[in-house]
């Protein structure tokens, strides 16, 4: 984690850089996180400055939808398999959201890791709904 900071911001030691990185401890390892997990999530929506960053924003709303839809709307009306599916995929989500918060700082970084864990959550979740569907027509 040290290292992708210095990688971003330089080995420049002043005050804000050494408020920006804190070291994970025992203490403070949930919060940061939870904080880190939704930095990834609302990514790059305090830092919107251009077309580009707005193009993403967008993009990322889409992509929210879509694993709305897929793995979280109707939930409860969903059968045995399919539940354990969207189980093994949000837990899949919440742990690779957790990894990318520890080593991303910028939002360049967070777009390209998010991009990237968003679109294999989704098509692993519809390849294993395809699966049980395909079962089924036998």
């Amino acid at each position: 984690s040290l290292g992708f900071f210095i990688e971003t911001y330089g080995g420049y030691h002043g005050a804000y850089v050494e408020d920006m990185f804190v070291e994970f401890t025992g203490r403070n390892i949930f919060y940061k996180l939870g904080l880190g997990i939704f930095k990834i999530l609302i990514s790059p929506f305090p830092n919107i400055i251009s077309i580009k960053s707005l193009i993403v924003f967008f993009e990322n709303i889409l992509i929210y939808f879509l694993l709305y839809n897929f793995l979280f709307k109707d939930f409860l009306k969903k059968n045995d398999f399919e539940k354990k599916i969207s189980l093994f995929w949000i837990i899949t989500l919440l742990f690779s959201l957790a990894l990318y918060s520890i080593v991303s700082f910028n939002d360049g970084t967070i777009h390209r890791y998010k991009i990237i864990v968003l679109g294999y959550i989704l098509i692993g979740y519809n390849l294993h709904r395809n699966l049980d569907k395909s079962k089924i027509k036998r």
